[in-house]
């Protein structure tokens, strides 16, 4: 028979904005939300839902710093199988702090991940801005 091995415990305190380990739980981002510090455990993903109109633009602005830990941040499109299809923007340099600027294509829901390179760890700072449509 197979023994259960449990993830490893975070060494850091997961932010207020958990549970949004997964896509079905990801919590909501609106224009109104202020910057945050948050938490990127290990092994424990980030999940943002921002709901963008189409042409408007989102600035995705990740800063943490690389001696400590990486984050990544990806965008996935409305409707995308996260798991399969390529994110429309993303950060995923090897240096201090991730941004993207991206103007959606479409209407709805799109979701942002925040994760820890290497289910890694570290405190990180995140913030949001939207430009409307032209």
């Amino acid at each position: 028979a197979g023994r259960c091995v449990l993830p490893p415990m975070c060494a850091g305190t997961d932010d207020a904005l958990e549970a949004n380990d997964t896509p079905e739980t990801a919590t909501a981002w609106s224009r109104e939300t202020p910057s945050r510090m948050l938490y990127s455990c290990i092994a424990n993903e980030d999940w943002f839902r921002v709901t963008l109109g189409a042409g408007e633009r989102v600035q995705v602005d990740a800063t943490f710093s690389h001696a400590a830990s990486d984050i990544d941040v990806y965008l996935f499109a409305p409707g995308a199988d996260v798991e399969h299809d390529e994110p429309v923007a993303r950060g995923d340099s090897t240096t201090d702090n991730e941004s993207f600027t991206y103007a959606a294509t479409a209407a709805g829901d799109y979701l942002l991940l925040v994760v820890g390179y290497n289910n890694r760890e570290t405190s990180y700072g995140l913030t949001m801005s939207f430009t409307p449509a032209m």
